[in-house]
């Protein structure tokens, strides 16, 4: 189940392959996290620049493509500039395909205002050293996770997750090859914690810092290991967040010994990035049914949920939908916001009764 949830996690099209060309519909606009603009403000200033950026997104040509990111990175600077919000990242996000086979194209704008920069920009700013990993382990680590992806990929094993002697275990493992691999982890993660932390911490290398953060796993203490993990939550980089959140998942689904940091994990319900919100979804549906966290999901946490809900992005209101519908046990429609309201008013209530008689 993890596996199919966090691969599922699809924010964004990518870039045609060379020689392949893309034609890209404009649908719409949507912005999260401010009210300073509206979607319709933003397609009447700048519709048209946004239907000529998507041509050259589409096209084949790698300096058309070159040609849609400058755009992308002009809208930004152009609407930041116009509205003064402290944050906007505009995201490109495949919608769907057209009846014709074009990609419905939703254009996404996450946006901070200046007073809750504080709250929704929890992120370090990103480190610029270059940690020389004497060790070796981060290669290893590279090879290792390629393997036990080419076993899933290949059909050799299941998605059944196996037991590893770390608190994180990729799918795959279980063979000859990635046991020696783990053997060596579990004797040298402890004698390198402290050039790991290093990297974890001040390399520039986004890829290098979710490695080490993997590695960190084989420490023997967990709650060493969750104050790391929970330490990547906040990174700069989205790579080494989703590293994070996939050992939290892990954690959730197959250590319920391990405690791990709930309102952390609910707080990237906001963050300004349309991963992170999909991913904590993901995660909150992994411990929908842990007795401990699912009167913490009917707090605070559910009303983001139904927000999200209410979102334009396909991968995130689906997510929603699917985490409303395991925790429901109903089968309201995802639009049907009116149901979806009700049902958690009467959850809550439910909640408080059972609260009172404990």
């Amino acid at each position: 189940m993890k596996a199919l949830l966090l691969l599922a996690l699809v924010v964004s099209p990518t870039a045609p392959a060379w020689g392949a060309r893309l034609r890209y519909e404009f649908s719409e606009v949507e912005v999260y996290g401010s009210g300073r603009v509206s979607g319709a403000e933003v397609v009447k200033r700048h519709g048209d620049a946004i239907r000529h950026m998507l041509a050259r997104q589409g096209s084949a040509s790698k300096a058309a493509q070159a040609q849609a990111a400058e755009m992308l990175a002009a809208l930004e600077k152009s609407i930041k500039a116009e509205t003064g919000l402290s944050y906007l990242k505009v995201s490109i996000v495949d919608a769907g395909r057209s009846a014709g086979g074009a990609v419905q194209t939703l254009l996404l704008l996450d946006a901070i205002d200046k007073e809750d920069m504080e709250r929704r920009y929890p992120f370090r700013p990103f480190p610029t050293s270059d940690v020389k990993d004497v060790s070796g382990l981060l290669d290893k680590w590279t090879s290792y996770e390629a393997l036990g992806r080419s076993r899933v990929l290949s059909g050799v094993v299941d998605l059944k997750r196996t037991v590893c002697p770390a608190f994180y275990c990729p799918e795959g493992s279980g063979n000859a090859e990635m046991n020696r691999a783990e053997a060596s982890f579990v004797e040298a993660v402890p004698g390198y914690k402290q050039l790991l932390l290093q990297i974890l911490r001040e390399d520039a290398d986004g890829a290098d810092r979710s490695r080490a953060l993997f590695l960190l796993t084989y420490l023997p203490d967990a709650a060493d290991v969750t104050a790391l993990v929970s330490f990547g939550l906040t990174d700069p980089d989205v790579r080494v967040r989703e590293a994070a959140v996939t050992i939290f998942n892990d954690l959730a689904i197959h250590r319920k010994d391990v405690a791990v940091p709930f309102r952390d994990l609910a707080r990237m319900l906001d963050y300004p990035d349309p991963a992170d919100r999909q991913r904590a979804l993901a995660l909150l549906l992994s411990l929908a049914d842990n007795a401990e966290f699912r009167p913490l999901i009917f707090g605070p946490p559910a009303d983001q949920v139904l927000r999200l809900l209410r979102s334009k992005h396909p991968g995130v209101r689906q997510m929603a939908h699917t985490l409303l519908t395991l925790l429901s046990g109903e089968s309201h429609k995802a639009e049907d916001n009116e149901a979806w309201d009700k049902w958690l008013w009467r959850a809550r209530q439910s909640e408080i009764r059972k609260g009172s008689k404990d």
